[in-house]
């Protein structure tokens, strides 16, 4: 017995020393389906805050307080519960960032994204409005976004009112729409599609440059 048990633990240790070591990190970033018909009873619910009503709760809430958050969302095309024709998104941020990938094979289901400081990455099927401030940053539009889009505001470098798709046909209780507004940091926006680089990335690539420079000197 006592052999049987020794050679189950270093069976175990060997399996655990070939993983690799684990790091901790402040980054999260989940891949999430996102069923607009599954319905889950109240009582399971996180309690929403005073004033809200499950009218507006959203399907997805991002938050991120000091750290990065970042998630892909696919969304698959099925019924709309009966209370509603969208599927509400949100995202806030403290000292950290938001990333949120929201992808889907056509134009439904439509979905409303409220959100401050963030990095999103639309669908090309994307059709609607979406409003962007940010107080002390800018908004940026990559030049994907730019071409198949049509702003009809921006009287300052941190404001844009954007359009995406067939003015003409308009429908503001079905179309997509997003309202971002941050305090502080910027708003970006690209398609899902696209390759993004972070200001902080160019940042590093540019001191990288720097410092490999002042080494040769």
């Amino acid at each position: 017995m006592f052999f049987w048990l020794y050679n189950q633990y270093r069976a175990f240790q060997d399996s655990a020393d070939s993983l690799p070591p684990y790091t901790a990190t402040d980054q999260f970033s989940p891949s999430l389906p996102l069923v607009p018909s599954l319905e889950i009873p109240e009582d399971l619910l996180v309690p929403l805050p005073n004033g809200q009503s499950e009218e507006v709760r959203s399907n997805f809430h991002a938050c991120s307080v000091h750290a990065n958050v970042s998630a892909d969302l696919y969304f698959l095309d099925t019924a709309m519960p009966t209370h509603r024709e969208k599927v509400l998104l949100a995202a806030s941020s403290t000292d950290g960032s938001v990333t949120i990938s929201i992808r889907r094979e056509g134009v439904l289901p439509a979905f409303d994204l409220n959100a401050g400081s963030v990095l999103v990455k639309i669908p090309r099927t994307y059709r609607g409005i979406t409003l962007a401030t940010s107080q002390q940053g800018y908004v940026w539009l990559s030049s994907a976004v730019a071409a198949e889009s049509v702003v009809f505001s921006s009287a300052m470098e941190g404001r844009r009112r954007i359009f995406f798709g067939d003015i003409r046909i308009q429908n503001n209780e079905k179309d997509d729409a997003m309202v971002l507004d941050a305090r502080n940091g910027d708003i970006s926006i690209y398609f899902n599609n696209e390759d993004h680089y972070t200001h902080s990335t160019v940042f590093s690539l540019i001191k990288s440059i720097l410092d490999l420079l002042w080494g040769v000197m």
